[in-house]
């Protein structure tokens, strides 16, 4: 008797490998009815943790650095941990949320910026959240805390697969490029040399300079500056007893007059205007 199958399920989505890999950690789950204020979040606070927002009716505005986002009915936002917020009531908002933290999700996403994805059906991700509620309204067993992650996995993933079908930027971990830029985000307050990485990767400067360029769009050394300057920015913020020279210092910048430049040719003013600014 021949033998039949009547499915067949072969993996050959990048995207299903990634979210395998992918370390996610939940940390709270929440429902805000009617909310206008957020007593617990100071004007531009720094969280290590990614937020997730679906509102169901009105809104809030959240800010960043580098944009005003109204958070409104209709979409699902991710916002990107590690960079100052701040919170202002717009209309009274109900929406449920979810904090948690991950070390390679950044690696995956193309910018630090708030998304927002506009859904056909708000319902379906308004349960999912309900369902996490629930789990955590007591403590989950091994199961239901399998079944939480799952959950939450499902919901990166829209993001994760939304980013990937808008962009044409192929991410890879193994790429010379990657690793400097890597290395650029976690060393860039250490005096660095372009030319004693090329020579740790065995590649020529000018190889290096061309395969950087084309993956990031600027040189190595302007991704650096651009890296020092954003760190910069944000504990001009959050480092109220920091001086401009201090931060400076903090950052890798040894020569303060460049400093100061590079500080108002990137965001058009001197870093002690934009902190009055931020205040």
């Amino acid at each position: 008797m021949k033998s039949k199958i009547r499915y067949c399920y072969h993996n050959t989505s990048a995207l299903a490998d990634q979210i395998a890999e992918l370390d996610y950690i939940p940390n709270s789950v929440g429902y805000a009815e009617d909310a206008v204020t957020w007593p617990f979040n100071p004007p531009f606070t720094t969280d290590p943790f990614y937020r997730i927002y679906l509102p169901l009716t009105g809104s809030f505005k959240l800010s960043t650095l580098d944009e005003d986002k109204i958070i409104s009915h209709g979409s699902i936002y991710l916002v990107p941990s590690g960079q100052p917020l701040r919170f202002t009531g717009v209309t009274p908002c109900t929406h449920y949320w979810c904090h948690f933290y991950s070390e390679r999700l950044g690696h995956m996403l193309h910018a630090p910026a708030i998304r927002e994805i506009r859904l056909k059906s708000r319902n379906k991700y308004a349960k999912m959240f309900l369902r996490l509620l629930k789990l955590l309204d007591h403590t989950p067993s091994l199961i239901e805390t399998m079944t939480m992650r799952n959950i939450l996995g499902e919901i990166i993933a829209l993001f994760l697969s939304y980013e990937l079908t808008n962009t044409d930027i192929t991410h890879t971990n193994d790429d010379t490029a990657s690793r400097v830029a890597k290395f650029f985000e976690e060393n860039f307050s250490s005096r660095i040399s372009i030319s004693e990485l090329c020579r740790s990767f065995n590649m020529s400067e000018s190889n290096f300079y061309k395969s950087f360029k084309a993956r990031y769009g600027v040189s190595p050394r302007k991704f650096l500056s651009q890296t020092r300057l954003n760190a910069a920015r944000k504990l001009l913020v959050t480092c109220k007893q920091k001086t401009a020279g201090q931060i400076a210092d903090m950052c890798g910048f040894d020569n303060l007059p460049l400093f100061y430049r590079s500080f108002k040719k990137e965001f058009g003013s001197t870093p002690q205007t934009f902190r009055r600014q931020k205040y």
